[in-house]
């Protein structure tokens, strides 16, 4: 088994570059709009995946779609930091420590029977 394939890293790098060129062309048309980023997205995700034209055929176990939604999370909270008020946060701490203590650790409890059940058993 090869550790590195250099046809699925430039791959990946492509799909990550031309996500990042349509971001970058549409942002003031987006902005300008009502319509929500990430809804837009969403849409273009829909029209060129399997359900619409078919020219992206990625599966949810594809290792593609696990670096661009991981690369996708950090921009979205990088830019998203970039953007917090301290002061806010420190006038709203109570109400930041309610939701980033507990309800996170609700919400990953909640979600851990969910998590076990859809996780492929690994064996050794």
């Amino acid at each position: 088994m090869e550790f590195f394939n250099p046809h699925f890293f430039v791959l990946t790098l492509a799909l990550v570059g031309v996500v990042i060129i349509i971001a970058a062309l549409l942002s003031g048309l987006i902005d300008r709009s009502d319509l929500p980023q990430i809804g837009v997205f969403l849409a273009l995700g829909a029209m060129l995946g399997p359900a619409g034209l078919g020219l992206l055929d990625i599966t949810l176990e594809s290792p593609i779609l696990r670096i661009v939604a991981t690369l996708s999370l950090v921009l979205v909270l990088f830019t998203d930091a970039v953007g917090l008020s301290i002061a806010e946060v420190r006038r709203h701490g109570a109400l930041a420590f309610r939701v980033l203590g507990p309800g996170t650790l609700l919400s990953a409890l909640r979600a851990q029977p969910f998590l076990a059940r859809r996780s492929p058993r690994r064996t050794r």
